[in-house]
């Protein structure tokens, strides 16, 4: 992979951050008010975040199952179908900036549940929409995207200011490898719940209900509901947002400044050892310092001047616009595709569900991966990040162009589960890389990328639908399209990507 200056001040950032992470680091934070948060409040937070994504994309999948039913009771043409598809997208594009810059003002935690809540409801009442009328059905279902709009951006958020650098890639990991098996879950229990199939959204709405029923009583026994009902709490697991030593009482100095100085002045020394630490520093590597806002203090306003024209996050962007490309076609047609091309049966729709299972298997092992590199030194943050997304999508666009060649069901999910499995890979690369440029702004930086990536959704449905019918329906042009966005974005994120804070 390219390298440059910039991995040399991805490890920098890495030596920085883990210095945060001492017992005085902690001291700081008891003298200034900062509790900082255990273990197991870490493991509540990813666990339930995890879960959130996994409702957040299990609930998606089920009307591509229930609408081959649909479509057969209500009468749609291929074109409303296409709609029906496409119109989460529309509500889902809609709110991502503005869920970026409220996920950075409000805590993060009560967004989440907030809008668990919200696409639960909406899921649950899909059926009756559905039954009254098809304008009400697509008004449902892009209220179900706005709601599901604010899950991420807020799961960034919380893990960009809980999650210490060190878990950050198994965490990020875990969470969207809950969102595989979360997609795992919805295709294979919605080919098998018996009709009706009004049935299959009052089930899937119900385990929203659940979620926030387990919500409520881990955040009561962790201590997490600090983040719903007393946000002037200062609970950080994030130890960059403890004070640096220099402003601390004399008793707080680090023990190598000490040693520097003994037989001197202790404030006096602790002074010319900041000074000279600083002098040694590149201006990447300053540049990757944490940030040391309070955790209290309001949020700055966003620094939307520097989103627009920030080259690393129009790398994200591109990243995550070529594997939702990928994504948004093959979870919105390939139901139709095995059944209606290779002749699959309803019930056997539900091996669609192994790519997702692979999925969610082979993003936690790459996290591991990845984090042990960074840990070790084996790579800088940059080169793992780089390489994890070149895989995540030069992979899949190699299946991409093969997939048409299968001629059974069979071989068609082997290669989509081939697909998934190095797709996966990218929860370690441009995914994780949110959390490397900004810490104040994740959120929103994932909003500004996600409305791009959101853009492959508004299109899966109708476009597919249209390239399938130009070309006499053969699907060749859809699956070799996507390999070239793939290739395109895979050049583009190598270029331009960074692993230092920039924002």
């Amino acid at each position: 992979m390219p390298t440059d200056g910039s991995e040399s001040a991805g490890i920098s950032e890495y030596d920085t951050l883990m210095r945060a992470e001492d017992g005085h680091a902690r001291t700081a934070g008891a003298r200034r008010g900062v509790v900082v948060v255990g273990s197991a409040t870490i493991v509540a937070d990813i666990g339930l975040a995890a879960l959130a994504n996994a409702l957040n994309q299990a609930d998606r999948q089920i009307m591509p199952i229930a609408a081959v039913a649909m479509r057969a009771e209500l009468g749609w043409t291929q074109m409303q179908l296409g709609y029906v598809l496409s119109a989460f997208a529309y509500g889902y594009i809609c709110v991502q900036l503005p869920s970026g810059w409220i996920s950075a003002r409000l805590p993060p935690f009560a967004l989440l549940f907030a809008a668990v809540t919200a696409w639960s409801a909406c899921t649950a009442l899909t059926a009756g929409a559905a039954r009254a009328s098809f304008p009400a059905l697509i008004a449902c279902r892009v209220a179900m995207g706005v709601a599901e709009g604010f899950c991420l951006p807020a799961i960034f958020q919380l893990f960009t200011t809980r999650v210490p650098v060190r878990l950050r890639s198994r965490a990020f990991a875990a969470m969207l490898g809950s969102g595989a098996l979360g997609q795992l879950a919805g295709l294979l229990v919605a080919p098998l719940v018996p009709p009706p199939w009004e049935r299959t959204f009052f089930l899937f709405g119900g385990a929203g209900v659940a979620w926030c029923a387990l919500c409520l009583l881990v955040a009561c026994a962790h201590c997490v509901c600090c983040c719903l009902c007393r946000p002037e709490l200062r609970v950080t697991a994030n130890l960059d947002d403890v004070p640096p030593p220099d402003r601390l009482a004399k008793a707080s100095a680090p023990r190598d400044a000490r040693a520097r100085a003994r037989g001197a002045d202790e404030g006096e020394a602790h002074s010319e050892a900041r000074s000279d630490s600083s002098s040694t520093l590149s201006a990447d590597e300053r540049a990757s310092e944490p940030s040391q806002v309070a955790a209290h203090e309001p949020a700055q306003r966003p620094p939307l001047a520097q989103l627009l024209v920030c080259r690393p996050l129009l790398a994200i962007c591109c990243a995550h616009f070529g594997q939702n490309w990928s994504n948004y076609m093959l979870s919105s047609w390939l139901p139709t595709y095995l059944s209606e091309v290779l002749g699959m049966p309803t019930r056997g729709l539900a091996f669609t569900s192994l790519p997702f299972l692979a999925n969610a298997l082979a993003g936690m092992a790459v996290g591991s991966v990845a984090d042990a590199l960074i840990a070790r030194r084996a790579c800088s943050v940059l080169a793992v990040r780089r390489l994890a997304t070149a895989v995540g999508l030069l992979g899949p666009a190699v299946c991409h162009v093969i997939f048409p060649a299968a001629k059974t069901p069979a071989t068609a999910i082997a290669i989509v589960s081939a697909s998934f499995t190095l797709g996966a890979a990218t929860s370690s690369g441009f995914m994780a890389n949110h959390a490397d440029i900004s810490q104040s702004y994740a959120g929103l930086t994932f909003g500004v990328a996600n409305t791009f990536a959101t853009i492959p959704g508004l299109l899966a449905g109708p476009l597919t639908a249209r390239m399938v019918r130009q070309a006499g329906g053969a699907w060749e042009p859809v699956f070799w399209t996507a390999a070239g966005v793939n290739v395109v974005c895979t050049c583009v994120y190598v270029l331009l990507s960074r692993a230092h804070r920039v924002l």
